[in-house]
């Protein structure tokens, strides 16, 4: 319901009965063009990278992600010498460290992919986007 909630469409006190038939086609036309205009826009990388560097900084210096829902849990840290996630819950338990910062930021944005993506269904936020959500979740341990 929140996301048609955005979309264009008559005024909400117009009656569909009565609208022309034109007036509806112009606007789905419309709305398509707008839909493919926007899934051919390529983004640029570069701010995803600063973010990630980061985040990835912000967890060496002692910062950690927590996710929780009735499922379990998960707590991505920095323990020294690694990245290490810790996850509680439904699933086994893991407990492992990440081979290096690939590996790891593959794992936050797994964690953190619905989570990231709720407000803008049905489309997918940027990689941009889903990164700064990701850089919001960082808590001093």
């Amino acid at each position: 319901m929140h996301w048609r909630s955005k979309l264009r469409t008559l005024p909400a006190d117009a009656e569909w009965s009565k609208a022309p038939q034109g007036s509806l086609d112009q606007t789905i036309l419309e709305t398509v063009a707008a839909e493919d205009a926007a899934a051919r826009v390529v983004e640029d990388l570069a701010p995803v990278a600063a973010i990630q560097h980061h985040v990835l900084a912000s967890l060496r210096g002692g910062m950690s992600v927590l996710t929780a829902s009735k499922e379990g849990r998960s707590h991505l840290f920095f323990d020294g010498t690694g990245f290490r996630q810790v996850d509680h819950g439904e699933a086994p338990s893991l407990n492992e460290i990440h081979e290096d910062d690939a590996a790891t930021l593959a794992s936050l944005r797994r964690l953190y992919d619905w989570d990231a993506q709720r407000e803008t269904h049905p489309h997918r936020r940027t990689e941009l986007g889903a990164w700064e959500h990701i850089c919001k979740q960082l808590r001093a341990q």
